[in-house]
């Protein structure tokens, strides 16, 4: 039988919190979850053309916070059905070697590769990277309707300049880290099979047809044909 003295000795070793104390601990925690959905919040109402003003000034406010405590990252964590995925190819050509004749075959990479980039922390920092690199794109050429739009020209240029800049830091330190003359960078999208796909068709995850080469330049074909064949694995890895 229990005594009916616990509940009062149980009584007597609660701590019990300040009013006060609550309401500055809550005001502390309500601050920091508006910082930790800021960038989500803009990431999740900007276009083409602009950001959601409300959420564009909730970010610039918490801007030294997040950058601070590192949440700046932009996670769509609002998204539940994920979208494809984007890859970088790169297609090495290298110099004819002084003392042979012989040229060096043009080898491929695929950025990222997870049979080749291990722990998946690697893989992971890879993949970032190409989807970044996606996402700065911007057409090599533009067609002779838009070039009419000055905003949009301003914007293009603009775009264009920080795409080449982050083109051209890639290739270089791809070509250094493979003794390569040059290297050609072409983004590819790989989409998810939908249920057709797989329960009657067979598809597979890594099934070629699921990738498609993405264009350059906006004269250049939309949505260029499927790969064919993509490379399995890199004749040899590449430098994190």
């Amino acid at each position: 039988m229990i005594p009916t003295e616990t509940p009062q000795i149980h009584n007597r070793f609660q701590i019990r919190c300040p009013k006060g104390v609550q309401n500055v601990l809550l005001a502390l925690f309500l601050f920091h979850f508006l910082g930790v959905l800021s960038e989500p919040l803009r990431f999740f109402s900007r276009s083409d053309v602009r950001t959601g003003p409300e959420f564009a000034m909730l970010g610039e406010l918490y801007r030294p916070y997040s950058q601070w405590l590192y949440m700046n990252h932009g996670y769509f964590f609002f998204a539940p059905n994920p979208g494809p995925g984007h890859l970088i190819r790169c297609t090495f050509s290298f110099a004819k070697i002084p003392e042979s004749p012989r040229i060096e075959p043009i080898q491929e990479l695929l950025v990222p590769d997870r049979k080749e980039l291990w722990p998946r922390l690697l893989y992971h920092r890879y993949f970032m990277l190409a989807e970044f690199y996606n996402s700065r794109y911007a057409p090599d050429t533009v067609t002779d309707d838009a070039k009419k739009d000055i905003e949009f020209m301003q914007r293009w240029a603009y775009d264009k300049e920080l795409y080449d800049q982050l083109r051209a830091s890639i290739a270089s330190s791809l070509n250094r880290s493979r003794n390569a003359e040059r290297v050609e960078l072409r983004r590819l999208e790989r989409v998810l099979p939908d249920s057709q796909q797989v329960l009657k068709d067979g598809w597979t995850l890594n099934d070629p047809r699921l990738v498609t080469v993405l264009p350059e330049s906006m004269v250049e074909t939309n949505m260029l044909p499927p790969v064919a064949e993509l490379p399995s694995k890199p004749t040899s890895g590449i430098q994190p």
